[in-house]
């Protein structure tokens, strides 16, 4: 990101080279960088997506970050069908304080798609131009492989998908909304001491830092 001079999320020719022979101490010929130019520029326009140029440099995911992963999208597909879908998503994603929603402009239904769109793209996040209303775990994982090049730390990443899904939390019923599960979790000190408990038994929690709690 430091070789993104103007901060646009793209690179440039004259930024890549210019990052490749100051930050890399790598010296190149003319055909030398023509061919990793190519290689880095998936659509061929010049540019290459910042976030593509850590990934392809930054190699394929750990197992620990590819974990978390596989545990967010089997929380997410509540019917184990293999794909989120809306109806899945409607037991994890409490919309009804969405600033859209609560504006008249969105119904919940058009926010829980409008979310699930953001999973619609490869791990460049480059957006599909058809949106069929469910998330394979493909796509879910390249949304993730994208977030993931932007983070350096593997704690942090599963930290971060820990608390986005509530990975360190018994799963919720199936019908019971998290607007729901909220309101249960807030209204008898057993519920949450056994919470409490669930979390510190989480293979997740074990395996991380006390950062979880």
């Amino acid at each position: 990101r430091i070789m993104d001079d103007n901060n646009s999320g793209y690179l440039d020719a004259d930024e890549l080279r210019t990052g490749i022979r100051d930050m890399m101490g790598v010296c190149v010929s003319d055909e030398e960088f023509s061919v990793i130019q190519s290689a880095l520029d998936s659509n061929g326009d010049g540019q290459i997506d910042v976030d593509e140029f850590i990934f392809a440099f930054r190699g394929p995911l750990p197992l620990r970050r590819k974990t978390v992963i596989e545990a967010a999208f089997k929380r997410l597909d509540r019917d184990g069908s293999g794909v989120i879908d809306i109806h899945d998503l409607r037991d994890v994603y409490d919309v009804s304080r969405h600033p859209q929603v609560l504006a008249g402009r969105l119904s919940p239904n058009e926010a829980h798609l409008k979310f699930l769109m953001q999973f619609e793209a490869d791990e460049f996040g480059n957006s599909k131009t058809v949106f069929d209303g469910v998330v394979t775990f493909e796509e879910f994982f390249n949304y993730y492989t994208g977030v993931s090049a932007s983070i350096d730390n593997d704690e942090h990443f599963e930290l971060l998908l820990t608390r986005a899904w509530a990975l360190d939390r018994p799963p919720k019923p199936r019908g019971m909304s998290a607007l729901d599960s909220q309101k249960l979790g807030g209204t008898g000190r057993k519920l949450d001491a056994d919470g409490a408990r669930s979390r510190q038994n989480h293979p997740l929690y074990q395996t991380s830092t006390m950062a979880y709690g």
